[in-house]
């Protein structure tokens, strides 16, 4: 299976600013990929432990490396698909069941 790449961005209270950059750093990166299908950004809350991680798909390369995302495995289900092309939800919802899209 392809590198997918991960960072936690905060906890429930302050990930969300950092989601919104992260949102806006994803529009350059998407364009300069020629718009790539697989190209995606979901997001894990894990209530428990009071974080937010994303999650970025293996086509996600630049992006990660603008992020410092470090590689990992590919996601446990219950990520949200947040940004990016909605066939990277139709690409890997498949294959990790219990991903909900919420970016359009």
């Amino acid at each position: 299976m392809k590198t997918w790449y991960a960072k936690r961005i905060g906890n429930t209270r302050t990930g969300f600013g950092a989601l919104n950059e992260i949102q806006q750093l994803f529009l350059t990166c998407y364009m300069a990929s020629g718009q790539s299908s697989g190209v995606a950004v979901f997001v894990k809350y894990n209530i428990d432990m009071d974080e937010v991680t994303v999650f970025l798909t293996p086509e996600s390369t630049s992006l990660a490396d603008k992020l410092g995302a470090t590689a990992c495995e590919a996601p446990v289900p219950g990520i949200i698909l947040v940004v990016g092309d909605r066939r990277a939800y139709e690409k890997y919802h498949r294959t990790l069941s219990g991903c909900v899209a919420l970016a359009n």
